[in-house]
């Protein structure tokens, strides 16, 4: 639960502004943009700041508070030096997660996706680069829309299928995608382990450029909830190339995602959209579970064919 324990009209001086960053040791914190401080003080010299929001959390069992709003206005009043009118607040949570919660709430100069992901991976413990985050929460905003009844083809504004409205693409806003963080842990943990070759403390991405967008990881999930062994070894195929025949699915589709990563930029190339690449995707791990060569035809008309789970022939393989 969170609980306002107080909220308070203060004349903050620049001194108690300065006990007040001793506070400011919330892990996943924001930047300091210098040039917003810039921006408040010249506001307050020319006596156009109305007042400051200055907000304090502690989670119940730790006993600390930590600076959940405010910093940028804490280091304004210093360098102004004189005091400035603030609503200050303090909190009480439960949980870390509810600390997250109750960060994103602040708004006032906007947070971005990653930011609000970085304190809710905090509050998670998930010890995922920052990379990968974000990769894994455009795969979850795309299991999301799918889970929704939304197709691929469909524009924000479409209408979801009648048994399913529960989430519509023009709302599916930034503190939906990072609340539904804790429900992709697991798919999380595998997809970091594939994109950074098993070690999260080192920097793997440009090994692996060819795999971190947001329908690539989507359908890394996929196919690992339907088979968590062979998901591994078809990624680490799709990944790596090593040890691949010609008419290997994995080296088609390494190939495929490869040229579209490495042409991305080029004048007049057209980048393949998500439905191209789950499809693909689809047709790659079919053939990987069957093992047969596939050409990986496309087909935009379609939707993209099930994922299988498990064939005969894999056993003989």
């Amino acid at each position: 639960m969170i609980i306002l324990e107080s909220r308070q009209m203060i004349d903050v001086f620049p001194d108690v502004a300065k006990r007040y960053l001793e506070f400011n040791n919330l892990k996943s914190q924001r930047k300091l943009r210098i040039w917003h401080v810039n921006e408040l003080v010249e506001k307050m010299e020319k006596g156009l700041f109305r007042f400051g929001e200055i907000a304090f959390c502690k989670i119940k069992d730790e006993g600390i508070y930590v600076i959940v709003n405010g910093q940028h206005v804490i280091h304004a009043i210093i360098d102004y030096g004189k005091s400035v009118p603030c609503v200050v607040e303090k909190y009480i949570v439960d949980t870390p997660l509810e600390q997250s919660e109750l960060f994103r709430q602040f708004e006032i100069l906007v947070r971005s996706l990653p930011e609000m992901a970085d304190v809710e991976s905090e509050a998670l413990k998930v010890p995922w680069p920052h990379w990968v985050r974000s990769a894994v929460i455009s795969a979850l905003a795309i299991d999301l829309y799918r889970k929704a009844g939304f197709s691929l083809h469909n524009k924000p504004s479409s209408t979801p299928s009648p048994d399913n409205r529960t989430i519509s693409p023009s709302r599916l806003t930034k503190e939906i995608r990072v609340n539904n963080l804790k429900y992709y842990l697991k798919e999380g943990d595998f997809i970091c382990d594939i994109l950074t070759e098993g070690n999260p403390s080192e920097t793997k991405r440009k090994n692996v450029r060819h795999l971190v967008k947001g329908s690539i990881v989507f359908m890394m999930m996929q196919t690992w909830r339907k088979n968590k062994d062979m998901a591994r070894k078809f990624w680490i195929q799709v990944r790596d190339g090593e040890g691949l025949g010609k008419n290997d699915a994995a080296k088609a589709l390494r190939e495929f995602l490869i040229e579209s990563s490495g042409r991305k930029y080029m004048i007049g190339y057209r980048v393949p959209s998500n439905h191209q690449y789950i499809y693909r995707i689809a047709v790659a791990w079919n053939a990987f579970i069957e093992g047969r060569k596939t050409s990986l035809r496309y087909r935009p008309e379609l939707q993209p064919p099930p994922l299988m789970a498990w064939s005969n022939r894999t056993n003989n393989r």
